[in-house]
């Protein structure tokens, strides 16, 4: 390894041992939402699946216009 590579590895691990560092958990319960949107089979035929990462970004893209 480098003598620079090196620096930034020692800089690196400094850094995580010095810094705070915090991990947020949410629950969250889907049920309501997957029940809204059953008529998934019409999608499902166009290829279309819903995941939850695309109820995550509806809620995002509403939240973001009530900001604005």
């Amino acid at each position: 390894m480098s003598v620079m590579r090196r620096k930034i590895a020692e800089h690196m691990v400094l850094s995580r041992r010095t810094s705070a560092h915090v991990h947020s958990v949410f629950e969250v319960d889907y049920t309501r939402v997957r029940r809204s949107v059953r008529p998934q089979g019409r999608l499902r035929a166009q290829g279309i699946k819903l995941t939850y990462m695309s109820f995550l970004m509806k809620a995002t893209v509403d939240a973001l216009k009530a900001v604005r």
